[in-house]
């Protein structure tokens, strides 16, 4: 009888020990997947914001080209009299 109860004390640990050790390996798993979707998902913001980034300065620089080949247009103009200070003034505006 007391053998019996060993054996069903061991095979209990045993199981005991399984599932823990599976409930361990899950945990470690399902963290590593989420700090592995965490990471990913700070680069990929990262990422975004980089591209806005160049996005902006390549507005920024172009409406500065456009700007100033639109002066360098009417001032080319004015001085080959063709337009008026006015009508530099509206465009600049």
């Amino acid at each position: 009888m007391m053998y019996f109860f060993m054996v069903v004390m061991v095979i209990m640990v045993m199981t005991a020990a399984i599932a823990v050790i599976i409930v361990i390996v899950t945990a470690v798993t399902v963290t590593m997947i989420v700090i592995v979707m965490v990471v990913m998902m700070v680069f990929m913001v990262m990422m975004m914001v980089l591209m806005l980034l160049m996005l902006m300065m390549m507005f920024v620089f172009f409406m500065i080209v456009f700007v100033f080949a639109a002066t360098a247009i009417t001032v080319i103009l004015m001085l080959m009299n063709r337009c008026s200070i006015f009508e530099f003034i509206h465009i600049v505006m």
